[in-house]
């Protein structure tokens, strides 16, 4: 049954998504702005009306600061990455995040996600190119191997 007058529907826009966009029955609303961390659909909805929300999941750099100062943690979406010795050659503490960030996610046999992004390996006075691979936190350490989310930046 249709309601009586319009009414609002609020969708969170989390801090964490630099965009989102809305379909309501296949178009797309022109301009979608979140107030206070909210986007409000105010109409006169009808059964059947459909909402497809999207949120960009654009990585983002996270710098340290007190006792992380030098370092920075990487965030996707609402997932902070951890760099992990048993996804990594190890020590983990040689790694340089580099930037701009160019974060890939990869899918492999490990069944959890898996992102790689440059980085610089800086092992016996040497300094090479490789790449870097990020797990979500909370898949971190899972063959009880160490980790940290704070990574040094040049």
């Amino acid at each position: 049954e249709d309601a009586k007058g319009p009414f609002a529907i609020c969708l969170r826009a989390p801090e964490w998504s630099p965009k989102v966009t809305v379909d309501i029955n296949g178009e797309t609303l022109p301009q979608t702005e979140a107030k206070d961390g909210w986007v409000t659909l105010n109409r006169a909805w009808k059964a059947g009306d459909t909402i497809h929300y999207t949120m960009d999941l654009a990585p983002r750099v996270l710098p340290g600061d007190h006792l992380n100062a030098g370092h920075a943690a990487v965030a996707y979406g609402p997932l902070i990455l951890t760099l992990d010795a048993g996804l990594n050659p190890s020590p983990i503490e040689a790694f340089t995040l580099t930037t701009p960030l160019n974060l890939h996610l990869t899918t492999g046999e490990i069944e959890r996600p898996l992102f790689t992004t440059p980085a610089r390996l800086n092992k016996d006075g040497k300094s090479d190119s490789v790449d870097l691979t990020l797990t979500p936190f909370y898949a971190c350490g899972q063959d009880g191997s160490a980790f940290t989310v704070w990574i040094k930046t040049p």
